[in-house]
């Protein structure tokens, strides 16, 4: 319930964005400045600073560790790439939100595990579990009855003909 809704809420400040930039909505008469997809994504990364600077500072190794090598120590470049990619996803997700909604991003993440884990199973030879392949099936399914109109409703006419 928290995701869903973290991603209207997501939604919601997206599209007020897109509101704001062809002056269509107006807060008591007077026009909102206008943001980008970027200032908003770090507006919004920023409430996990406090948290994460928080939760390093209340251990003692890891202030430890902070004071003697720096807070980027042990930062390979794969994990600046992981950290890259992530960000990039970030930007990616706001992007289909702002053009879509939060529900095709929903089945946007739900298809990029499947595949992600489908090819990690491929390339690793481990067979996914069977609590896994029946959450495919429930997620494929739910796509394809998303996707389908609703049955039409709309009675036959029937021709009355002059007897």
């Amino acid at each position: 319930m928290l995701s869903g809704f973290a991603n209207i809420y997501l939604e919601k400040v997206i599209k007020e964005a897109e509101c704001e930039v062809d002056d269509s909505c107006e807060a008591e008469g007077a026009s909102q400045r206008s943001m980008s997809l970027w200032v908003r994504n770090v507006q919004l990364s920023l409430f996990s600073v406090p948290q994460a600077a928080t939760l390093l500072l209340l251990n003692s190794a890891s202030r430890a560790s902070i004071m003697s090598n720096g807070l980027f120590a042990g930062f390979t470049p794969a994990v600046w790439l992981v950290t890259a990619l992530t960000a990039a996803g970030g930007l990616l997700i706001a992007a289909v939100v702002k053009f879509a909604d939060n529900v095709l991003k929903t089945y946007a993440t739900a298809v990029s595990i499947l595949v992600t884990a489908s090819v990690t199973a491929f390339l690793t030879g481990v067979a996914p579990s069977v609590g896994f392949l029946q959450g495919m099936v429930l997620v494929i399914s739910s796509m394809l009855l998303f996707n389908v109109g609703p049955p039409s409703n709309t009675p036959k006419q029937e021709s009355k003909g002059k007897a």
